[in-house]
């Protein structure tokens, strides 16, 4: 109980990120899922605020609809993605005959995200910095965000110090996990450009009708 008690005071929630093997060893006795929660909300309405004030400097009813609907799509991403980590981790030591807690791995797997909010707020700050300084407008470092590697990297030491699993069970469970989502980005990719394809071909198939409609004998 003490690690609840002290999550907030001692500031656990972001000591986590230097102290990660004595934070998940205590976490593996007292799950914390309520504060994790209740911190990425906040970073998730801050972060959605922050694009919507730099891309809508000033207020109206469509961009607070655009800005209401970014949030609500980023809320039902990040909740799937959380839960069926969780449950996926959960399904596979069923399988491989260790059943873990779901609330324990669900707590490894908030904290993973965590680490990523993290970095995704030093990586904003660090651009602002680096714009501000150089007068450039970011260049590489606005296109690429490598703050994806931290939720990996924390998500493998919880799964390796939070839960009670070989080194087996590990290798088996986070390389499969990190294998089946390379699998569904891709998939995801093939799909967006089969789309604009299919949408390029029929704005050329349309074009010789248009062409006939309005210049036609």
């Amino acid at each position: 109980m003490m690690i609840k008690t002290d999550y907030i005071r001692s500031g656990k929630f972001i000591t986590f990120l230097w102290k990660p093997k004595i934070f998940y060893a205590q976490l593996r006795n007292s799950p914390i899922i309520l504060f994790p929660i209740l911190i990425a909300l906040c970073f998730i309405v801050l972060g959605k605020l922050l694009v919507f004030v730099s891309i809508y400097p000033s207020f109206s009813s469509i961009s607070l609809d655009v800005f209401s609907f970014g949030l609500t799509i980023n809320f039902v991403l990040v909740t799937f993605l959380l839960l069926f980590t969780s449950f996926y981790f959960y399904v596979v030591l069923i399988f491989a005959k260790n059943k873990q807690s779901f609330k324990l791995i669900l707590s490894l797997v908030l904290h993973a995200y965590l680490a990523y909010l993290y970095g995704s707020l030093f990586l904003y700050l660090f651009k602002i910095f680096f714009m501000n300084m150089v007068g450039d407008s970011g260049g590489l470092i606005s296109i690429i965000n490598p703050t994806w590697l931290l939720y990996f990297i924390y998500l493998g030491m919880g799964l390796k110090w939070g839960l009670s699993i070989s080194s087996g069970q590990f290798l088996f469970a986070f390389i499969s996990y990190f294998v089946l989502i390379v699998i569904v980005i891709v998939l995801l990719i093939l799909l967006v450009v089969w789309l604009f394809i299919m949408l390029i071909s029929g704005i050329s198939e349309s074009i010789p009708q248009l062409f006939q409609l309005f210049f036609g004998h």
